[in-house]
């Protein structure tokens, strides 16, 4: 289970935890091959999760597909239409500097973001 509020990178180490003795070696650690989809849908990764199923089973269905099963892929990645996974901590960097701009449009500074990483 994740959280609404997350974003997948932040559980694909988890994720490869449970599939990488399944795939070759090499596959492992190439990050910018990896992708989930729901019903042949890709998934992006800087998108919330909770954001993502909202939009794709809709508030009015979502108790017939829970749990939501997704598929993770080591290959194929659809690049024209999901942002590339360029390692692990991409997106984490991503999400950092969203969250200093917005502090900085709310109050003027982003000094209490930095000063709490």
């Amino acid at each position: 289970m994740a959280p609404r509020e997350n974003y997948l990178f932040y559980i694909l180490t988890e994720v490869k935890w449970l599939f990488d003795s399944y795939v070759l070696a090499e596959k492992t650690e190439n990050y910018d091959e990896m992708w989930f989809e729901f019903n042949n849908v890709p998934l992006k990764w800087n998108v919330p999760i909770g954001v993502q199923f909202d939009t794709l089973i809709g508030l009015t269905e979502k108790h017939k597909d829970l749990p939501w099963c997704l598929t993770f892929h080591y290959k194929g990645f659809p690049e024209e239409q999901v942002l590339r996974l360029e390692g692990i901590n991409c997106f984490k960097f991503h999400f950092i500097n969203s969250l200093k701009e917005s502090q900085s449009l709310r109050l003027g500074s982003a000094t209490e973001i930095l000063a709490n990483l």
